[in-house]
């Protein structure tokens, strides 16, 4: 089942909410290139703790602080795109989406905020 037949969209809402992703696609993209970078300085991070027992932890402090603000930026993009996307559909529709799009992420809470 596709997401248009599953939301029952119309054309006019599945092209619009197609458009929505698309615009956002470059910015998630780059964020995603930002995060498997943070996953690769701390996998380089962690080998140097491991293999001389030492923690530069100022270091550290700007790495977390980094990662949470790119962590911080995926969600609002991510939030901003599902409302849009919301934002084009009947009550009943949004309220499915939500269903849909909350329950694949639950640790992150509902992206209804």
């Amino acid at each position: 089942m596709t997401v248009k037949s599953e939301l029952q969209l119309t054309d006019a809402q599945f092209d619009r909410i197609k458009e929505l992703h698309e615009a956002s696609s470059p910015r998630l993209r780059a964020l995603a290139s930002q995060v498997a970078q943070m996953q690769a300085e701390f996998a380089a991070f962690e080998n140097t703790r491991r293999t001389s027992d030492r923690v530069d932890f100022i270091e550290f402090a700007q790495f977390v602080e980094v990662r949470r603000n790119i962590s911080r930026e995926c969600l609002d993009s991510t939030r901003k795109l599902v409302m849009a996307a919301a934002n084009e559909m009947t009550p009943a529709q949004r309220e499915h989406y939500f269903g849909i799009v909350g329950s694949a992420s639950p640790q992150d809470g509902p992206l209804t905020n």
